[in-house]
């Protein structure tokens, strides 16, 4: 990735620092695992936050499976609303958003997230 400072983080299940992101100016770059750099708008976590995790302290399925995602999931919302994202984008996005401090999670199989309200 290019220049800037960066973080390594782990996905929401694993101990192993493989997502790397970065601040850019409208968001974020996301690279993990063998997936391609993606980007992350800002817009685009608003929509995430204000249209997907809804209920306070309700929370959410990440449902991140590729060919099997958990219906009403966090993968499949990406899936459904942004045409550059397949379910397993919600392994990446979710733990940048827990690291950033907007969601918290519990549990490793199903990874559950809910929305931090402040």
């Amino acid at each position: 990735m290019g220049g800037g400072q960066g973080k390594w983080i782990s996905t929401l299940t694993q101990n192993q620092k493989n997502v790397y992101y970065q601040k850019v100016r409208d968001g974020y770059q996301i690279s993990w695992a063998n997936m391609k750099e993606f980007g992350l708008k800002n817009v685009q976590i608003t929509k995430i936050l204000d249209s997907y995790f809804v209920v306070a302290g309700h929370w959410y399925p990440l449902g991140a499976s590729e060919d099997d995602p958990i219906p009403g999931g966090f993968g499949e919302f990406l899936k459904d609303t942004f045409k550059e994202f397949t379910p397993r984008h919600a392994s990446a996005i979710a733990a940048v958003l827990v690291d950033l401090g907007y969601l918290e999670f519990r549990g490793k199989k199903p990874v559950y997230l809910r929305k931090i309200s402040g």
